[in-house]
């Protein structure tokens, strides 16, 4: 008894053929986002300012060659005006290479922490000139992404006159 090949690859054809359809037809739904979702490892990444951020923070952000991983928008230290603490990485992935915070004011930064893997540690619990940063702890077996314990540095910031001075705490 001879069976019928032909129909059953003419058959197969078709449902291929519309599961590729649907795959590429997604993808290109996919890629008419207007949404900027970009990560640090993508080689097409155009950093794009953050609607936070002025631009001429945006400028001194992207003159440094930094790239902005997130951004705290507190009022350090409660003279009522608003300070940006804003986490940027060099390059590459925010796991991979340094990352700072960066503090700005009116514009103009004002203290630089420079760390490896640093952040801001409980942005909403600021008060009093205390901003506390957070780094990995990494032993020798560890993964760059897996720390298993981490330190916190305490940064002490005063307003004095028109400035804001910051000075590390060691701890």
């Amino acid at each position: 008894m001879k069976k019928p090949i032909l129909p059953l690859l003419i058959f197969l054809l078709v449902v291929m053929g519309f599961g590729v359809f649907n795959f590429l037809n997604d993808k290109q739904v996919e890629n008419n986002d207007d949404s900027k979702k970009h990560t640090l490892n993508d080689d097409n990444y155009e950093e794009e300012c953050d609607p936070l951020l002025s631009e001429k923070i945006c400028n001194y952000i992207s003159a440094s060659s930094y790239w902005v991983d997130d951004i705290n928008v507190v009022d350090v230290t409660g003279d009522g005006v608003t300070h940006y603490l804003v986490e940027v990485v060099n390059e590459g992935c925010g796991s991979c290479h340094p990352r700072y915070v960066l503090f700005f004011e009116n514009d103009k930064v004002y203290y630089q922490y420079d760390g490896d893997d640093a952040s801001v540690y409980e942005p909403d619990k600021i008060k009093d000139g205390k901003v506390v940063i957070e780094e990995p702890i990494r032993k020798e077996d560890e993964a760059l992404c897996c720390a298993s314990s981490y330190k916190k540095t305490l940064i002490q910031c005063e307003k004095e006159n028109d400035y804001t001075l910051c000075e590390k705490i060691d701890n």
